[in-house]
């Protein structure tokens, strides 16, 4: 994480930045979701799924300067880059994360691999403008050096945005307090955990967050 971290600030990501995650539940979404709260930056969870028209609002309207996209996405997220302010683009597959051994299986010239290859690995448009996720986790490891404080209570840490259709995605802005490491007693009345009596999400972030 330290190291993805290390690797978003050589991009140019900075505090208070925010970043798109356009990525379906897998451990990259993990490594990026922690690796940019770790430079005091923002997270703005994306649907992989969404339309050209869909994603150009939410990236368009958070501000994201660097996206973190699943291949599968790609194209769509390419397509309106120009009406969004994002400067660089990181892709990953989910093959990515796979063991050694199941990374060789997708290769074999059987129907059922290349099947699985598709959906796991679905490859980029030649000349595609993006930086490989690998690249970007061989980084030097970020440090706190530099940065400055981060409040906890009162810096943005995610914006989460709705998905109520007709109506437009709206972002309510979750602080930094509120992404706990150490899950406590659960709060009256929610199905998340709680820090003081106060409701809070779970330790483990995932692309689709419901309640």
């Amino acid at each position: 994480m330290d190291r993805f971290a290390g690797g978003l600030a050589a991009l140019g990501v900075a505090r208070g930045d925010r970043v798109a995650l356009v990525l379906p539940n897998c451990p990259q979404y993990v490594v990026a979701f922690y690796a940019v709260l770790r430079l005091g930056a923002v997270v703005v969870p994306t649907n992989p799924l969404y339309t050209g028209t869909e994603l150009a609002h939410q990236l368009a309207d958070s501000g994201a300067v660097l996206a973190v996209v699943h291949q599968g996405a790609f194209p769509t997220v390419d397509a309106v880059r120009e009406r969004t302010a994002l400067r660089q683009v990181v892709t990953t597959a989910l093959a990515d994360a796979l063991p050694l051994r199941s990374r060789l299986l997708l290769r074999l010239p059987l129907a059922r691999s290349r099947a699985q290859r598709a959906r796991l690995a679905p490859g980029l448009p030649p000349g595609a403008a993006s930086v490989p996720f690998a690249q970007v986790a061989r980084g030097r490891r970020a440090t706190a050096e530099g940065m400055g404080p981060v409040s906890p209570r009162t810096a943005v840490a995610v914006l989460q945005y709705t998905g109520a259709p007709p109506a437009p995605p709206r972002a309510p802005c979750s602080p930094t307090a509120t992404w706990s490491p150490t899950p406590t007693r659960s709060a009256p009345g929610t199905r998340g955990c709680a820090r003081d009596g106060r409701p809070c999400w779970p330790a483990c972030p995932c692309s689709m967050c419901t309640g």
